[in-house]
């Protein structure tokens, strides 16, 4: 199903270095010769596992918020709990954020997951199509999933489960059996799933001269590389905000030099291009700034350090004027981490 992806360019997830895709025989994986980060899988019948799995865990997640989760016998009373009593316990003791938090991370959230990739895999399996809307759905997979926290909270369970035996007798129901399948399923669909398979019923490729891989932005998302120069901003298969490539061994550098004409000097502008020079790199992921200035420059040094800039270097005879005098060159740096 994935065959003809076959020599399409795609960047690790981690180091961003850039690979064509090449055959792989079936449960083999590719993973990425700099950093060891994954970079893909072949999992035979990927899409059919992945959906009956996932079919499996929205039974078990039915089952779970439908019967009594644990029920505790203290002198003779009985008191019956369900899933949702978590969330609803805290918010009436008056811990209503994390209430909420309990009910989106151990409810809401993987309901989500299980539902919109059911949603994605039947109608890539029986309408040998993306479906509508497959581009906005998948992105809020991707930003909830690693808050599907039901390992956490079956975790929470067994604790409280054992700290409880001496207090009361602890009555152990349906649901908790069902959440325990439930983890196990929901696991093994994520592990069955292969996104390759997926995007391959999509017409989107990756048109990106591989003479110009400098200027290749990728998308965080479903991992489509696109080129730069066309100045696009979305993916152009999941419409997610595309991200420029984490490249070489300066990648975490920002250059900073700042001209102003004569006419403007004196009035405060080198400041504030450089403020916003400093939040621009900041929201980038920039981990440090560095000017070169020439020693006799005294004015744009001193405006560097009101800035915070520190002097780190100070290289003798290192650059030219136009008229053939060498000046020292002094470097500055400004950590932003």
């Amino acid at each position: 199903m994935v065959d003809h992806l076959t020599g399409e360019l795609i960047a690790c997830h981690e180091c961003d270095h850039i690979y064509r895709v090449e055959p792989l025989p079936p449960g083999a994986k590719a993973t990425c010769s700099h950093c060891g980060g994954l970079l893909y899988r072949n999992i035979p019948n990927s899409l059919e596992r992945s959906l009956a799995l996932y079919i499996s865990a929205l039974i078990l997640f039915i089952l779970a918020n439908s019967y009594p989760f644990l029920s505790l016998e203290f002198s003779g009373r009985v008191v019956v709990n369900n899933l949702l009593e978590g969330g609803l316990a805290l918010y009436r003791m008056g811990m209503g954020e994390l209430g909420l938090l309990v009910f989106f991370t151990s409810i809401l959230f993987p309901l989500a997951v299980i539902a919109g990739m059911i949603y994605l895999l039947s109608g890539a399996l029986f309408m040998e199509r993306l479906p509508p809307a497959a581009g906005l759905i998948y992105r809020i997979i991707h930003a909830v999933d690693s808050w599907s926290l039901v390992s956490v909270f079956m975790l929470a369970v067994l604790i409280a489960i054992v700290k409880l035996q001496d207090l009361a007798n602890v009555i152990t129901g349906t649901s908790l059996y069902a959440l325990i399948g439930l983890l196990i399923i929901y696991s093994a669909a994520r592990a069955s799933f292969d996104p390759r398979a997926l995007w391959s019923f999509s017409t989107a490729r990756a048109p990106v001269n591989p003479s110009n891989l400098g200027v290749v932005l990728t998308c965080h998302a479903c991992g489509l590389l696109h080129d730069g120069e066309q100045g696009a901003a979305e993916c152009r298969r999941c419409n997610a905000s595309l991200h420029r490539r984490k490249v070489g061994w300066r990648r975490h550098l920002g250059g900073v030099r700042v001209v102003v004409d004569p006419a403007f000097r004196q009035r405060g502008l080198a400041s504030r291009l450089i403020d916003e020079l400093i939040d621009i790199a900041t929201r980038e992921g920039l981990e440090r700034l560095y000017a070169e200035i020439p020693a006799e420059n005294g004015a744009a040094l001193d405006v560097f350090r009101k800035q915070g800039f520190l002097e780190v270097a100070r290289f003798e005879r290192n650059v030219i004027d136009p008229a053939g005098t060498y000046h020292d060159l002094v470097v500055l740096n400004l950590d932003l981490a």
